[in-house]
């Protein structure tokens, strides 16, 4: 893994003030960076509003997708890296309510709304509590108890060596080098790299390659780049392969993800 400077958790996540059943904080950090195990009085509801975040926990390393966050229960130990600037945007959810949430780490998808109110929450005066915020903070809850857990997600191998690559393409998914090129950069055979990669990750490289261009295209496209932009800075040279390849990872066209969001 890349040696990212080192962030402090939010301090956020221990206050305990059950008076604030929903705490919100939206942070912008300019540079790529890693904060290391901890954990949280409270659960967090974390996703970012613009980047890329890479959660670890007890479930393993994933990407978190564009329009999806993760939720770390209470008292669960998890680390955080972002390969790029990013912003954080996080709801720290009061033990006394948490139970209402899964009790596993688990990543679910992101509404607008949800998006919404983050925002309007992280502008609230935290000394005080007024009706009108307590509605908010039970709005909040409700939107998140309603969520659904998502599959989608970009493991990250644990082998050192995969792990190098993986953060290479992360960083520019534009990377066109084929399985034998990165065996022999990594020094290992492509036999043995397809076996491990496919052992640690669930996935073949190619999938995984996919998967990651799919979630780089998702947040250019968030972003307000066009589909050709985003698909020149996925590495397609051709428009129309790069919206092919995104409907089948996707089940939609880059236009139908767009107004999805709406």
């Amino acid at each position: 893994m890349p040696q990212w400077p080192l962030l402090d958790s939010s301090h956020i996540g221990d206050v305990r003030d059950e008076e604030h059943s929903v705490l919100a904080e939206v942070v912008w950090v300019d540079h790529p960076h890693r904060i290391h195990a901890h954990r949280h009085v409270r659960g967090q509801f974390v996703y970012a509003g613009r980047g890329t975040l890479v959660i670890e926990s007890s479930g393993g390393r994933h990407v978190i997708p564009p329009r999806y966050a993760a939720w770390i229960p209470p008292g669960v130990p998890h680390a955080v890296t972002a390969p790029e600037p990013v912003e954080y945007c996080s709801l720290f959810v009061d033990p006394a309510v948490a139970h209402l949430l899964p009790d596993s780490a688990q990543l679910a998808q992101l509404s607008p709304l949800v998006r919404g109110l983050t925002r309007t929450a992280a502008s609230l005066d935290r000394t005080r509590i007024a009706a009108a915020e307590a509605r908010l903070h039970a709005v909040i809850l409700d939107q998140l108890c309603a969520m659904q857990p998502v599959s989608l997600a970009v493991p990250i191998p644990q082998a050192p060596r995969l792990q190098r690559m993986a953060w290479q393409l992360l960083a520019d998914c534009r990377d066109q080098r084929d399985l034998a090129s990165w065996a022999a950069e990594l020094c290992m055979s492509t036999r043995t790299l397809v076996r491990q990669f496919n052992r640690e990750t669930g996935l073949s490289f190619g999938q995984w390659l996919r998967r990651v261009r799919v979630l780089k295209a998702m947040d250019l496209l968030d972003s307000g780049c066009s589909v050709t932009r985003a698909a020149w800075e996925v590495g397609y040279q051709q428009v129309s392969a790069f919206i092919a390849m995104f409907r089948r990872e996707t089940g939609m066209t880059p236009s139908e993800y767009l107004k999805g969001g709406d």
